[in-house]
């Protein structure tokens, strides 16, 4: 009797050799991600109508993945069996949190840091804040973050495939995480980059009451500015100067 086996791998080739049993023909299917016009069939299809704007914008930020494409669409489907408000929203950011939770924890903290970094980052400043990186243990790292399909690695920096699956991953972050990502990027950027105005968008995101060290990133950006945008300096000193505390040694000096 004729027997069909299938194989999926996601490694090309697989590996299997059936050399010698001429009687086996052998068909290969690669299977690459859906396209845009795929996608809006899939929600045709399933929604008896033509997605609208918003949910497109979702179902390309799946990156072609049929997976989180039916969580989008079947979410959508059941809150229009209910007649409630689509929840595409809640299922893609309970999707993004489950690969963020699947992941090893230096690919996602290399995923957190570039939403937080909130524009493609060189990969030399990645192995740079992140030095875990270029060792055994963190070996993994860069090819989990980049196999997880969340970002995607050029020939010199990584990046989000979707500004709103950015968006999804930082809005997962807790806030003392997210300021912990902005004290990093500020300071490598002050310091190692000598990009003042940079440092000081993320130590805006990081200042807390009593942070010393933001409140220092925003006076150096602010006399950068001093010369070119007088008013720009004046908000980022007056929002240094209410960062640190009267109790504090430095308040005077800052002051």
């Amino acid at each position: 009797l004729p027997v069909v086996w299938m194989f999926a791998s996601r490694d090309d080739p697989i590996g299997i050799d059936p050399a010698g049993h001429d009687i086996i023909r052998r068909e290969y299917l690669q299977l690459a991600p859906l396209t845009t016009s795929d996608l809006a069939a899939m929600a045709r299809d399933r929604l008896g109508r033509v997605p609208d704007e918003r949910t497109r914008r979702y179902l390309d930020a799946t990156g072609g993945n049929p997976f989180l494409a039916t969580q989008v669409i079947d979410s959508l489907a059941r809150s229009a069996a209910g007649g409630e408000p689509g929840t595409a929203a809640g299922e893609f950011t309970t999707a993004m949190a489950r690969r963020l939770a699947d992941l090893p924890s230096s690919a996602r903290e290399l995923v957190e840091l570039v939403a937080a970094a909130g524009r493609p980052l060189p990969v030399r400043d990645a192995f740079a804040l992140m030095p875990s990186l270029g060792s055994c243990d963190g070996a993994d790292g860069l090819a989990g973050a980049v196999g997880s399909g969340l970002i995607t690695a050029s020939a010199d920096a990584l990046a989000f495939r979707h500004d709103l699956v950015r968006e999804t991953v930082y809005a997962l972050l807790a806030g003392n995480r997210a300021r912990q990502l902005h004290a990093r990027l500020a300071e490598y950027h002050l310091s190692v980059l000598g990009e003042p105005l940079v440092a000081a968008s993320h130590a805006r995101a990081a200042a807390t009451t009593g942070d010393l060290a933001s409140a220092l990133i925003l006076v150096s950006a602010a006399e950068t500015l001093a010369s070119t945008s007088a008013e720009d300096a004046g908000e980022l000193a007056a929002l240094a100067f209410g960062t640190v505390l009267p109790a504090q040694l430095e308040w005077l000096e800052v002051s």
